[in-house]
């Protein structure tokens, strides 16, 4: 494909071009799809911590208000008159005891309430008990050992189960004295964590609660789902309480107690998945669409434009009928209709043209014939009127005057008939017969016919020329022999009387064979040399200026290439390049 052929390649440019623009069009849904999802994510994460610390604040105003609640309940029962009554009958009225932590606890909404005598043998001794009666009756009740009065927190308790649960409780611990100031009654009440209220709290918050507590397993309150992240808060427990622990779960006595606050992410997940979703088809669609547009857009755009560029091509090779079929009303439509009434146009501008042009070169032919003609005749004229004239006198040189004139009328008449021929000739040369010929046998038949004696010679090597072992070329044996006469004739008439010579030689060139025919004579300047080759440019008295005109175009049709150096002073060279029968 050469350089033009290229520059009118628009249709993969072009609808590379279209599809980059669609694209880039789209990008920006694109990017701001990317950036919702970016955003919305720190939405939830924001929501998500939010959500944590409110979360996290409820749990502890809870735990604060259970801890409230149970020391004020504590309280309660510890200040009643019948508590106060019993306080000195523990070792004995065991029944009024139990009757009176269930009848307690009933009244103030413990969950856990129970009575541990203080003082005497029977010290440690769970005395009465309303959330696990099996622990009436004994000893040393470990919640109580060495815990201070008036301490609130968070304890292992065990409660009603078969066997007995351990259960997370946060209770307030009371020392009951008697009426000698010396310590009578333990007691210690509170509220269950587990249960209702953690399960109720779990669900208004949307979270899970995690209970993790040294010596008892990990326990889970409210609907398990998708979590993000967790927030915890350490509840405060009785030194004692940590004694408690869950057969083979270990006591990590070091480590607090601990709440912990997951919240729920699911429906926030879900709407994050559903929105990326959203996100990502709209950038597809996005990009879908661009390619369709891009696809249909510059089908419609780029095909008109390559068909263009091809009728382009085809008017430029010359060819003033070809026509494009508009496909569209619009711009693109109306280029197409423009173009096809340019080609029109100039399609009736080159009839013109060629007409004008036809006209002018039979004009000139004409005018050139006429005036080649006229030439000779005038002395034919002048030739016959003066036999004419002398014939009617009876001259007395009547003989000498016919045989003069007679002689100049033929001279004429030749010069007539060699016009006539030459103009024939450049008007219809055959057509050409290529056959091998030898550059040898071609220039022998040249030199024959110029090889003479006297100041201007005609110089031909031809031991010389079969040395260089030159191949056989193609060529019309009778068109290019002619054309070398015209050349070897010019090199004479251009040298004149002499002394000087004409030389015939060949030598190889690419693909063929160079033939030269190189005189001695004045040469020629520049602007004389540039027309040689034009028709009827001549810088002689007389002839038709067509001579070098059919020289060139008998090389040319043969597939060769004729040119011609001259300098002033120096003679003339024209070289004929020809090619080799093989390559032809």
């Amino acid at each position: 494909m050469n350089t033009l052929e290229a520059s009118f390649e628009p249709k993969s440019r072009l609808r590379t071009r279209v599809t980059l623009f669609f694209i880039l069009a789209a990008t920006p849904a694109a990017l701001t799809s990317v950036g919702a999802v970016v955003v919305l994510d720190q939405l939830i994460q924001d929501e998500i911590e939010r959500r944590s610390r409110d979360g996290l604040r409820q749990v502890e105003d809870r735990i604060e208000q259970t801890s409230k609640r149970a020391e004020a309940q504590v309280a309660e029962v510890v200040q009643s008159p019948a508590l106060q009554e019993l306080v000195g009958a523990i070792d004995g009225d065991v029944m009024r005891f139990e009757a009176l932590a269930a009848n307690r606890a009933a009244a103030t909404g413990l969950d856990i309430l129970a009575f541990v005598a203080a003082r005497g043998p029977s010290d440690g001794t769970v005395v009465s008990s309303a959330h696990l009666s099996s622990m009436v009756g004994d000893d040393k009740d470990p919640f109580v050992a060495a815990t201070a009065d008036g301490k609130t927190g968070l304890v292992h308790v065990y409660v009603e189960g078969n066997p007995p649960t351990i259960a997370p409780a946060i209770v307030s611990v009371r020392l009951v004295r008697s009426v000698d100031g010396e310590p009578a009654l333990w007691v210690y009440g509170g509220q269950r964590l587990d249960g209702l209220r953690l399960e109720d709290l779990a669900g208004s918050l949307d979270a899970t609660l995690v209970l993790r507590s040294p010596g008892i397993a990990d326990r889970a309150f409210g609907e398990r789902g998708s979590v993000t992240g967790s927030r915890s808060t350490a509840i405060p427990a009785l030194e004692n309480g940590r004694a408690l622990a869950e057969p083979g779960v270990a006591s990590e006595a070091s480590k607090p107690t601990q709440l912990e606050v997951r919240i729920h992410t699911s429906h926030l997940a879900k709407a994050r998945s559903l929105f990326l979703l959203l996100s990502v088809a709209l950038v597809a669609a996005s990009l879908f669409v661009a390619l369709i547009a891009s696809a249909w857009l510059s089908k419609k755009i780029a095909e008109p434009i390559v068909d263009l560029s091809s009728a382009a091509l085809d008017v430029g090779a010359g060819n003033l009928d070809v026509r494009i079929e508009p496909k569209s009303q619009d711009e693109v439509g109306s280029l197409v209709r423009v173009f096809n009434h340019m080609t029109a146009e100039l399609s009736e501008s080159r009839i013109r043209l060629q007409r004008a042009e036809r006209v002018a070169a039979w004009q000139q032919i004409a005018r050139r014939v006429a005036h080649e003609i006229k030439n000779p005749l005038f002395p034919i004229q002048m030739s016959m009127e003066t036999i004419q004239k002398s014939y009617k006198k009876q001259h007395p040189k009547l003989d000498e005057i016919i045989e003069e004139s007679t002689r100049t009328v033929l001279e004429e008449v030749r010069a007539l008939n060699r016009i006539v021929t030459e103009f024939s000739d450049f008007a219809r040369l055959p057509a050409v017969k290529l056959e091998p010929v030898e550059v040898t046998a071609l220039l022998d038949h040249v030199y024959g016919l110029y090889k003479r004696d006297g100041d201007v010679k005609c110089v031909y090597d031809r031991e010389a020329i079969r040395a260089r072992g030159l191949p056989a070329i193609a060529v019309d044996r009778e068109q290019l022999g002619r054309a070398l006469i015209n050349l070897v004739k010019n090199a004479f008439e251009a040298i004149g009387e002499g002394p000087g010579s004409v030389t015939l030689d060949a030598v190889a060139s690419e693909g063929g064979v160079t033939l030269t025919v190189a005189d001695t004579g004045p040469g020629m300047p520049d602007d004389v040399r540039a027309k040689v080759f034009t028709p009827y440019f001549t810088t002689k008295s007389s002839g038709t200026g067509l001579g070098l005109a059919i020289v060139e175009r008998i090389v040319s049709e043969h597939g060769g290439h004729v040119d011609v150096r001259s300098k002033l002073g120096e003679g003339t060279t024209f070289r004929l390049q020809l090619r080799a029968a093989e390559a032809a």
